[in-house]
């Protein structure tokens, strides 16, 4: 029934893969690059809890 038919499915993919079909792969395409996370922000440490520094009168 439904079960040997995925099971010839399942054994055709895995000759493909086996034998290095690139279009047998295991994720997605490797031409769509993952998205990248914005860069973390950065505190200025001289800003931070800190003062301006008096001038000398």
């Amino acid at each position: 029934m439904e079960t040997g038919r995925v099971h010839a499915r399942v054994k055709a993919w895995f000759d493909r893969y086996l034998k290095g079909d690139e279009s047998a792969g295991t994720g997605p395409p490797s031409a769509s690059p993952a998205p990248s996370a914005p860069a973390p922000a950065t505190a200025n440490p001289a800003s931070k809890g800190s003062a301006p520094t008096p001038t000398p009168a």
